[in-house]
């Protein structure tokens, strides 16, 4: 149940957040672009999936409302973060590391504050929270350097 309510708390924030984000748009800048996204289903699906990896690491000891506020919290971090790739001009036509790295960090942290028996707001104390910045922490240094060490190799043996 807690996944079902994250991800439609999630989904529903970012049809919110798409079509509020339209209606500032200049309208000279719409008819350069035609870019007018009301109802755009591929980032409708991207926010619900945003919402169900932000609930995937607390899902089993969470309440319900817990998991709403997850969703939400999700699907601000993966707008947020979609704005920043695209500004940075970052090349994710997918959305994938926005989805799963980005969100899959929030994951972790939630569980840090809104775990039933370890958690920061029902117990009270930080322990737990510093637990899950630290395997985040291990999780991007993790993966950056075994990405490092792939795309130099093939850099160096001229397959990229």
């Amino acid at each position: 149940m807690n996944t079902i309510i994250s991800s439609a708390a999630s989904g529903l924030f970012i049809v919110f957040m798409v079509s509020t984000n339209n209606l500032l748009k200049d309208e000279q800048k719409i008819a350069q672009t035609q870019l007018l996204m009301n109802y755009n289903v591929h980032v409708l699906c991207n926010g619900i999936l945003a919402g169900l990896v932000s609930v995937t690491a607390a899902c089993a000891r969470i309440e319900l409302w817990a998991a709403a506020i997850i969703g939400v919290l999700g699907g601000m971090i993966f707008y947020t973060s979609r704005e920043v790739f695209i500004r940075l001009e970052i090349d994710d036509p997918l959305e994938i590391t926005e989805i799963h790295a980005i969100c899959g960090v929030w994951s972790l942290a939630a569980v840090g504050i809104f775990d039933l028996k370890t958690g920061w707001l029902y117990t009270g104390k930080p322990e737990q929270m510093l637990i899950q910045l630290l395997a985040s922490a291990s999780y991007i240094v993790w993966s950056g350097l075994l990405s490092f060490v792939f795309f130099y190799s093939l850099k160096q043996n001229r397959k990229l």
